[in-house]
């Protein structure tokens, strides 16, 4: 027989599988739906086009 806490860990382990399964199922529908999430894209090239003209501001 196992030990309450063996038990209680087992649980916690699918818990949390189940919230990061959810959670990845629910990006993959709305990726899926909308596309790629574009105000990321763009501020991710704004920022490195704004870091590289510094960049070579500084030069």
């Amino acid at each position: 027989m196992r030990r309450l806490s063996e038990i209680g860990r087992i649980n916690l382990w699918r818990r949390t599988f189940l919230i990061v399964f959810c959670f990845a199922v629910s990006i993959s529908i709305d990726y899926r739906a909308t596309g790629p999430p574009q105000a990321i894209f763009e501020m991710i090239s704004t920022k490195l086009s704004t870091e590289t003209v510094d960049n070579f501001a500084d030069v």
